[in-house]
């Protein structure tokens, strides 16, 4: 499973991706979960998540891989995990850091 590519700003959009395995015999294969959760929590407390197969934001790739794109709305340290169950089984925990633009306290002249 994995997680945030970068930092980002206000008014961006984090990329979350995951990858997900099975060990059949013994063997590292990328496998579906049969469920598969993405849970976060904003700077200011509010919780959120997506669902997949219910929630078109969560995007599947191709078997195993999945990204979303979470808008960022506030600056401040997010916090996500994907909690994935059935054939995967597992939680991935992430944190990641939404940046105020520097650009927003500057007028420029046009």
């Amino acid at each position: 499973m994995e997680a945030v590519s970068d930092d980002i700003e206000v008014g961006g959009a984090a990329l979350i991706t995951g990858r997900f395995f099975a060990y059949p015999a013994g063997v590292k294969t990328l496998t579906d979960p049969t469920s598969l959760i993405l849970e976060w929590i904003e700077p200011d407390g509010t919780p959120g998540n997506w669902i997949w197969t219910v929630d078109a934001e969560i995007v599947h790739d191709a078997t195993g891989l999945f990204h979303v794109l979470l808008a960022a709305t506030s600056a401040g340290v997010w916090r996500g995990r994907w909690v994935a169950d059935g054939d995967v089984v597992g939680t991935k925990s992430f944190t990641w850091c939404v940046l105020a633009s520097a650009f927003d306290d500057f007028m420029f002249a046009s």
